[in-house]
């Protein structure tokens, strides 16, 4: 961490530990590693370590690169590898599946649907005339296929954690697998209403405090391959910021924050390995932070 004209208030040290009522800097630059996932943590967040997202509002725009089997008994798709240009809007944290299904390459638009039944919504696999199969699933609550009815769109949260159903008869394999994602250019600019929290390892990040939202209005730049051992990085910017933090991990030190306001953010950056973010690091300019503690060792 570099920080520019630093200043401190109320300080106290000891044995582990280093408290401060309040710190402010011109410039303060944070670079620090994301510890690895606990080993029970399971193969990817649940939604209610995603529930922070569904408070966006905004626009996202990327074309995004599959490579996608979809194992159904048509030998006219087998494997295929398209583009899809996908250009979303994201209300108060909901995207409508018709939006998704408008970015899909022509033969994936004609052979997987969207399609909301009594559980919630199903991506079909199948051509007309032809049995189709259900290759993903995403189950709702009943207040949430309510509202589904009107505006045809999920919570964010709900849409990045999909059930994998069995295959009929029993079998274990899905009906698609998907071995290559890339985004060769995602953009997106984004708003947030309310306040989060997201969980960072066995502590918390609280987006948003009493100040208000966690930012006014932050920018994406996403370049990203989930591949195995494919490499990453989302850019980021942001204005206005408000944070705070407990028990959050920076390396070997634990980290809690009462209020954490920035001005900007600017280069920022995020990056990955496979699905594991490794990262992170951004600039602040004219940050204030009260409250703060650092515990270690």
């Amino acid at each position: 961490m570099s920080v520019a004209a630093l200043h401190l208030q109320g300080v106290s040290f000891g044995k582990g530990f280093f408290r401060a009522e309040g710190l402010s800097g011109r410039t303060v630059r944070v670079d620090a590693e994301i510890p690895p996932r606990r080993p029970d943590s399971g193969a990817g967040p649940t939604r209610e370590q995603l529930r922070a997202l569904d408070g966006l509002d905004g626009s996202i725009a990327a074309v995004v690169e599959t490579g996608m089997v979809i194992d159904a008994g048509w030998p006219v798709v087998g494997r295929r590898v398209a583009e899809h240009p996908f250009s979303l809007t994201v209300r108060k944290g909901r995207l409508a599946a018709p939006e998704v299904e408008d970015g899909l390459a022509s033969l994936e638009d004609a052979v997987l649907d969207l399609v909301f039944d009594e559980n919630g919504l199903a991506l079909e696999a199948g051509f007309p005339s032809v049995a189709s199969h259900t290759v993903l699933r995403w189950p709702l609550s009943e207040e949430e296929r309510t509202a589904a009815e009107v505006d045809k769109a999920m919570p964010l949260s709900r849409w990045l954690t999909p059930d994998l159903p069995a295959r009929d008869g029993g079998g274990e394999d899905a009906w698609l697998r998907l071995d290559r994602l890339s985004v060769a250019s995602g953009r997106g600019s984004l708003a947030y209403q309310g306040q989060g929290s997201w969980s960072v390892g066995a502590g918390h990040l609280r987006i948003g405090t009493e100040a208000g939202p966690p930012f006014e209005r932050l920018v994406l730049d996403l370049a990203l391959k989930l591949e195995p051992a494919g490499e990453g990085r989302l850019g980021f910017t942001a204005e206005k910021v408000h944070l705070g933090a407990r028990d959050l991990p920076l390396g070997k030190l634990e980290l809690d924050l009462h209020r954490l306001d920035i001005v900007s953010l600017d280069e920022g950056g995020l990056s990955f390995t496979g699905r594991d973010p490794q990262r992170v690091g951004a600039t602040g300019r004219v940050v204030a932070l009260r409250q703060l503690s650092l515990r270690w060792p």
